[in-house]
């Protein structure tokens, strides 16, 4: 039977009364999950860990050898958006950001083997540098804003269009990857770790 696992109660409450009767949702604490999870799923994780070091040595851990890891992070986000200095509330906040080259540095280093990309996340509220050089692009942006909101229901559903459609206009915010455990880390005493073929 397939099952989910969340260190959020929260979310697995959630998770459980969306779902059919044959898929359970359980929480967990990392350090309980078994090396046999097929698929792990971290949205907005990873830039809010204080040790990504740690979490991937976890991920790793918890999946079996050939488990898929998806995982969606900032993309080229500017982080000084959350500096108090710059009217940021809130304590806890992007400790950092992500691009192709440090997600797949990241999990290679980690005994995965990133199988793919993609850009998501885009907004009507941020485009592309190139529609704001000038005032006649500014316009045609307005304009085409303009007629997006006109057919869509929730701003949120601009992220349904296509990617490449979207992505002519807007800068994407978030960076969703897939990649393969084909490796096993196992610490080495007294400190260090050693990644083994599975």
């Amino acid at each position: 039977m397939p099952s989910g696992r969340s260190i959020s109660r929260w979310t697995t409450c959630r998770n459980s009364a969306r779902t059919r009767e044959s898929t359970q949702f359980a929480p967990t604490r990392r350090t309980s999950i078994p090396g046999r999870i097929d698929v792990a799923v971290s949205t907005d994780v990873m830039e809010h860990v204080l040790n990504v070091g740690a979490f991937l040595f976890s991920l790793n851990r918890a999946l079996r050898p050939g488990g898929r890891a998806f995982i969606r992070v900032p993309f080229k986000e500017n982080l000084v958006a959350y500096a108090p200095q710059a009217g940021c509330r809130y304590r806890f906040v992007h400790l950092r950001t992500f691009d192709r080259t440090l997600m797949r540095e990241a999990l290679e280093g980690a005994g995965f083997r990133l199988d793919g990309h993609r850009l998501d996340g885009f907004n009507l509220g941020t485009p592309r540098p190139f529609w704001q050089a000038g005032h006649y692009r500014r316009q045609v942006y307005a304009f085409l804003q303009r007629a997006a909101n006109r057919h869509l229901r929730d701003p949120v559903s601009i992220t349904t269009w296509p990617s490449w459609l979207v992505g002519t206009f807007m800068k994407p915010q978030e960076l969703v990857v897939s990649a393969t455990k084909v490796k096993t880390i196992l610490p080495v005493e007294p400190h260090g770790f050693t990644l083994i073929d599975v």
